[in-house]
């Protein structure tokens, strides 16, 4: 380095540093909005800075231990620890090792259909890749609201990671209309196959249920048909259109707008599917086992305590109407509702000893440990993240600092 720029660079350095730093985080946040624009306005407003989406988890993550204090303290007024720790001991463990296997087929199948289709719109990704944003999405999913968190979440890392928004998501769109469609299936096959055992456990409750599907079907169609259906984005925006008029008429025509520009990005993803017909059909079979891996592990628990009245198709159907019906509830992991229901459910199948024990290993296996799991990775991914945004920031203040260093070439100083 030259005489000059040892002189300089300390004084320089520490007096620009702040603004320099500043410069280079606003940067960044207006790369990823700039590319997010190209996404869409939805896809942009959801992504935003990462500042704002990490507090919003943050407040979401507060709600979920809240009323994961409720459920546990209403639990635990009905069961005491020792009569869980008696029921236990009739548990064969190999079967809580087939319960957590369950889960980890779910996210290998996860993993496999976010390689699929990114690998369509041209992002190459690799196993160990494709693995960590499927357990961004199970995470972020499980601690929002509706399971809203997890695709924004999924889209943010994998900007971050070096990959185009837009084709981002798109390719997530594509795997979230599979994986609604096989979920909407899985529950009307279960609520059809399985309504004697659901008057059973849930009697007139059981229509509560029925409701909670038919907003999660609804939703799976109205999904489709914007995908395929320009008469459909017509009719949503002149409803939006409408609907927002009837109270504020001067953004009855931005919210018609709204709607058309969000629907835009579905009708890219129609002529993306159609042309890629196989892997819809593969991403859609997958799913199909990626479900029915989460929703078996209450049978692994119900065979784990020695009981076989009833077959694993049947648990399944019954874990698949639970899990749908509540999904659209505005609690993280619908957290309380899945507890209830779990419990009106498995009356009818474990002995009423086993009831609490059960419902707490299952939703421990599916849910609590996994969570944990889940976010002690992405606290890893994040400490990585921000680690290499550390140090493009650096970089990039050297960079400046290069630039900005006297220099005359004539006399070499």
């Amino acid at each position: 380095m030259h005489e000059c720029v040892q002189r300089d660079w300390p004084v320089v350095y520490n007096s620009r540093v702040k603004s320099f730093r500043w410069k280079c985080i606003m940067d960044i946040d207006n790369k990823i909005s700039a590319e997010a624009e190209k996404g869409g306005p939805q896809i942009s407003r959801m992504i935003g800075s990462g500042k704002v989406s990490i507090r919003r988890i943050l407040g979401n993550a507060l709600l979920f231990a809240a009323v994961l204090g409720l459920t546990a303290f209403v639990v635990f007024r009905q069961v005491t620890p020792e009569e869980i720790l008696k029921a236990l001991e009739s548990l064969s463990p190999p079967f809580i090792v087939g319960g957590l296997a369950a889960m980890g087929v779910y996210m290998v199948m996860e993993s496999l259909n976010i390689r699929r289709v990114t690998a369509v719109t041209g992002i190459k990704l690799r196993f160990h890749k494709a693995f960590k944003y499927a357990v961004l999405g199970f995470f972020f999913s499980s601690v929002t609201p509706a399971s809203t968190g997890g695709k924004p979440m999924q889209i943010l890392f994998m900007y971050r990671d070096g990959h185009s928004v837009s084709k981002s998501t798109l390719s997530l769109i594509f795997e979230v209309m599979n994986y609604e469609l096989v979920m909407a299936v899985y529950a009307v096959l279960g609520y059809i196959t399985q309504r004697r055992l659901l008057v059973m456990a849930l009697g007139k409750i059981r229509f509560a249920l029925l409701f909670g599907i038919s907003v999660n079907v609804l939703v799976t169609v109205l999904l489709i048909l914007s995908i395929f259906s320009r008469g459909t984005i017509e009719f949503f925006s002149r409803l939006a259109a409408r609907i927002v008029g009837a109270f504020a008429r001067d953004k009855a025509d931005a919210a018609a707008a709204k709607v058309k520009s969000i629907a835009a990005e579905y009708q890219e993803c129609s002529v993306y599917i159609k042309g890629n017909k196989p892997v819809m059909v593969k991403t859609f079979l997958t799913a199909c086992v990626q479900l029915f891996a989460m929703f078996s592990v209450p049978y692994f628990v119900y065979v784990g305590f020695g009981l076989g009245d009833y077959n694993i198709l049947q648990v399944v159907m019954l874990e698949a109407v639970a899990y749908v019906s509540l999904a659209f509830l505005p609690v993280p992991g619908a957290i309380g509702a899945s507890e209830g229901v779990l419990v009106m459910i498995f009356r009818i199948l474990f002995p009423q000893s086993l009831v609490a024990t059960a419902m707490l290993l299952s939703r421990s296996l599916m849910y609590y440990l996994i969570v944990i799991a889940s976010g002690a990775a992405v606290l890893f991914f994040m400490r990585i993240s921000a680690a290499r945004r550390r140090r493009a920031e650096r970089e990039a203040i050297d960079k400046e600092q290069l630039d900005n260093m006297p220099y005359d070439i004539g006399s070499g100083r």
